[in-house]
């Protein structure tokens, strides 16, 4: 049958070459289509508690309102270029509003200014893209430096394609014995990584973070079947003249080879989807998927183009780059006892060490404007409405962590007593439309709690009065400030005699003196004066309270008549709609929301401790609560992570041991491999946990898989040639040509998986693309020297282990 699939596939190569290429176009097309998800909240756990809450705020605030942002820093500012900068950022095109405040410690720090840029299009589309050429451009003279509040990851920069692709050239001429195959193994894998891009159309969606790294993971993953074939069609070239015989048999001959090395792999990526977080199927299905139909496309279309450039590979062959591997042979054999207790022992301390490495589930990316303003951490407590008055105790412990910068609820916005102060910033911070400056708002406390009771005053005090205070001059027009220099002309006799008057007798005297004075509007600015004078600063009513006396007395009282114009009536009207609206954000049907946005670090100690204060709060409601946001995810996470990876760890190594166990007929082969590359496991995270202090839970799991998958693959090659070996040569002699029959294999590909991995890591702007490759860069190196230096020892010292008696030969 095999040898029927061989024939067919080198027959038909013409045909299959052009249904590739025609499934490779449509593959370029559909990737256009595939939907790129930046929110990993949408791959959470059925069972997660978070993921309930979060379609539960989904159901109860539809038109919850959320916005994007870009926070800009500016250094060194006066006042004057204070109030220059903000009025340019608001003018570039594609910002809606800027939020700052020069009187507050959120927007001033040390020399440092920060501006919050709101706008309605998404991150990484061109209009962001616009905003962004504004600020390099429009601000020389300026230090300002931005960061936007993206959480997803960046796309694959084209630099770092083109990178990559340098790299793995030139790592394959130096290794390839033509100069023509690494162009030949580049185009085969390349159709290869646009088709499995377009068939994630059938996914519906990826993730970011695995639309990042895919197709260099497929390349780097892959790479060596096209190796092995090429290398197995030049041996064979040697045996059989006719080229087309030739490759039939080298098809057949490598089949099992790429298909076994393949087949780890994808069973190695494919125990990502086990993950209970969603995002490990959807890894762990595009990048299985991926290395397959590198595979398909190895078997297929290479054979086409190796045959079509026949004569073309014999005219630019060259000698590969030869590693000589005896003294390794020789070493290997001579401390084989050393060699296996010092595994044994590296195993158990290493063992011991990674499990000291804390594992981190949110990643800081760098951010400029962080350094002095650290980015806001929002919460979200979703809860049902009958719990609301057994928030109080809550409302208070948040009001005194001076983490929190604000939490925003029903208890504690509309149903709790302001004083006029208070609820003068609380409108503010709303975004409120009410057209009324802190000085009026305490006007209005004044006039509802003290009755509207006047004192009395001079002509001259009143005038005084009126002529210096900014608030009143700004409600004055030109015509009302002519009649009152006009007015003070007329009366300059009854402010000379100190006799005081009440509103009422100041208002009948200046109305009989000067034409058009009300004296209804001389008793409001009474009201305006005794309120600067005599308000209670403990006076206090809720938000709604407040709106009720403005709509039901205010706006029907004669006195204010002038005070508010037609416009400011109708936005007064329409302030209550917009009441309506905040209140809509904070209670559902059946469930309100707190909104608590604080300045914890997404992960770290007192951040969890602040969680847990959430959580034992919330555990003392009624009804059911939820927790929301990416500490909470993160927090949510870490309490199963630990017996969710002890359950990945186990069933990837039973699946790979069971695989190489078929493959070998050993039960002690496949016990060595996956416990050697398990051990480059152990090093990879203690080595990561040493320099950065922890490790990314994504990187550990990818980490983890592929290197079990794929590494494993290099120890199943070296091992097979030894076993051939030991039929004929002793154990130096075997190991001596297993090293020969592997290291060209070995080294090229795994110098690719190594180089290309740790050049992205560095070259990655993203901070999880680039922590993911660059753990699998540290986790490719340590298994590639263990199988290169530890191995050879250890079948060495278990040669009758790893061999059989009747195939062993015996000197």
């Amino acid at each position: 049958m095999l040898r029927k699939i061989t024939d067919f596939i080198v027959e038909k190569r013409l045909l299959i070459l052009a249904l590739m290429l025609a499934l490779a176009v449509a593959g370029a097309i559909c990737s256009q289509f595939v939907e790129i998800n930046k929110d990993m909240t949408k791959y959470l756990p059925d069972n997660s508690s978070m993921k309930t809450g979060i379609d539960i705020m989904t159901r109860e605030f539809p038109a919850a309102e959320t916005s994007n942002t870009i926070r800009v820093m500016a250094d060194d500012l006066n006042s004057e270029q204070k109030q220059e900068v903000l009025e340019r950022l608001r003018a570039i095109e594609h910002v809606d509003s800027v939020d700052y405040d020069p009187d507050s410690t959120a927007y001033q720090k040390d020399n440092h200014t920060l501006y919050v840029l709101h706008m309605s299009c998404d991150y990484d589309s061109d209009e962001e893209a616009a905003i962004n050429r504004a600020l390099e451009t429009q601000f020389d003279g300026y230090q300002v430096v931005w960061k936007d509040d993206n959480t997803g990851n960046m796309p694959l920069p084209t630099r770092v394609v083109v990178v990559v692709l340098i790299v793995m050239l030139i790592i394959l001429f130096a290794m390839c014995g033509s100069w023509l195959e690494p162009i030949l193994f580049l185009g085969t894998i390349g159709i290869a990584v646009m088709i499995n891009a377009g068939t994630n159309l059938i996914l519906g969606s990826v993730a970011d973070v695995t639309n990042g790294i895919a197709s260099i993971l497929q390349m780097v993953l892959s790479m060596d079947y096209s190796i092995i074939l090429m290398n197995r069609y030049r041996q064979e070239r040697v045996l059989e003249p006719d080229k087309t015989i030739a490759m039939k048999n080298a098809l057949a001959n490598a089949f099992s080879s790429v298909a076994s090395s393949a087949l780890t792999t994808v069973v190695g990526l494919l125990m990502l989807v086990f993950m209970s977080f969603k995002i490990g199927l959807n890894l762990g299905v595009v990048l299985a998927k991926g290395v397959f139909l590198s595979m398909v496309c190895v078997l297929t279309i290479l054979p086409a183009l190796i045959l079509a450039c026949d004569k073309a590979l014999t005219k630019t062959a060259k000698k590969s780059l030869h590693v000589p591997m005896d003294w390794a042979a020789r070493y290997s054999h001579r401390m084989r006892y050393a060699v296996t207790a010092v595994f044994v022992l590296l195993f158990i301390v290493t063992f011991l060490l990674q499990r000291q490495t804390g594992i981190d589930y949110t990643l800081v990316k760098d951010d400029p404007v962080a350094v002095a303003f650290p980015r806001d951490n929002t919460m979200v407590l979703v809860y049902e409405n009958e719990d609301e008055a057994k928030l109080s105790e809550l409302y208070d412990a948040l009001e005194q962590d001076t983490y929190v910068k604000s939490a925003m609820g029903y208890g504690n916005v509309f149903a709790k007593a302001y004083t006029s102060q208070e609820l003068a910033g609380l409108m503010k911070n709303m975004g409120g439309e009410l057209p009324l400056d802190p000085s009026v708002i305490n006007l209005l406390y004044y006039i509802r709690f003290s009755g509207g009771e006047t004192g009395a005053m001079t002509m001259n005090e009143f005038f005084t009065f009126v002529m210096n205070n900014e608030t009143i001059a700004s409600y004055m027009d030109s015509d009302l400030k002519d009649k009152a220099k006009s007015g003070m002309g007329s009366l300059m006799g009854a402010m000379v005699s100190g006799k005081k008057y009440t509103a009422a007798e100041m208002g009948q005297l200046l109305s009989g003196m000067v034409d058009g004075v009300d004296p209804a509007m001389i008793e409001l600015l009474y009201l305006y004066k005794d309120s600067t004078e005599a308000s209670d600063p403990a006076w206090a009513m809720t938000v709604d309270e407040l709106f009720r006396f403005v709509c039901d007395d205010i706006l029907s009282d004669p006195r204010f008549s002038a005070l508010i114009n037609d416009a400011a009536r109708q936005s007064i009207l329409g302030a209550q709609d917009s009441l309506d609206a905040a209140k809509a954000q904070l209670v559902g049907q059946n469930y309100s929301r707190l909104i608590i946005t604080t300045s914890y670090p997404d992960e770290g100690e007192k951040t969890e401790a602040f969680l847990k204060m959430l959580e034992n709060y919330s555990s003392r409601l009624a009804g059911k609560s939820y927790l929301i946001g990416n500490s909470a995810m993160a927090f949510e996470m870490r309490q199963t992570f630990g017996d969710e990876y002890l359950f990945i760890t186990l069933l990837t190594a039973f699946a790979i041991f069971l695989i190489v166990a078929i493959t070998f007929r050993s039960i002690s082969v496949p016990a060595i491999l996956v416990l050697l590359v398990q051990c480059g496991i152990f090093i990879t995270v203690t080595v990561t946990g040493i320099i950065s202090g922890g490790m990314y839970y994504l990187a550990l799991l990818i980490v983890e898989c592929i290197l079990m998958g794929a590494t494993i693959d290099y120890g199943i090659l070296f091992t097979n040639y030894f076993r051939e070996a030991r039929r004929t040569l002793d154990i130096t002699g075997a190991l001596k040509k297993a090293y020969a029959g592997s290291i060209h294999t070995i080294l090229t590909s795994g110098l690719i998986l190594v180089l290309v991995t740790e050049i992205c890591g560095r070259m990655f702007e993203d901070k999880t693309i680039a922590e993911i490759v660059s753990t699998l860069a540290i986790g490719a190196f340590s298994a590639i020297v263990l199988i290169l230096f530890v191995l050879p020892g250890i079948l060495s010292a278990c040669d009758k282990l790893v061999t059989r008696k009747t195939q062993r030969f015996e000197p």
